[in-house]
């Protein structure tokens, strides 16, 4: 969703709002707001930065402020089921064998699962 305007990202929310059968769920991951503004965040610096350099085309148009997903999501009619925060992906998602970590998630970078309220 970070290339989608946010008027598309309300379009697509409330297609799927509307469209999906009972039980549906959406997956979503987005950058925080004010994450370039941030950087002495972990991996923004060297994010934005490789952004610019090998998209410089592309620009980051949507995002979500910081504690406002669920907000959010209720806003256009769906209910958030779980939410991760980068180190919640890392220990969720991330984990070998050994139980340590394997990688490091950018630490503006969120990813959420939510449903239709309708439907839910």
């Amino acid at each position: 969703a970070y290339y989608l305007d946010p008027e598309s990202v309300d379009a697509t929310l409330d297609f799927i709002n509307h469209s999906s059968c009972r039980g549906s769920i959406i997956a979503l991951d987005y950058l925080m707001s004010n994450s370039e503004s941030n950087m002495d965040a972990y991996g923004n610096k060297e994010f934005f930065q490789a952004m610019k350099k090998h998209h410089a085309n592309e620009k980051l148009m949507f995002s979500i402020g910081e504690g406002e997903a669920e907000s959010f999501f209720g806003q256009r009619g769906l209910k958030m089921i779980d939410h991760w925060d980068n180190e919640e992906i890392e220990s969720t998602f991330l984990l070998n064998e050994d139980g340590l970590i394997s990688g490091r998630i950018i630490e503006s970078f969120r990813f959420a699962l939510a449903s239709p309220n309708s439907n839910f």
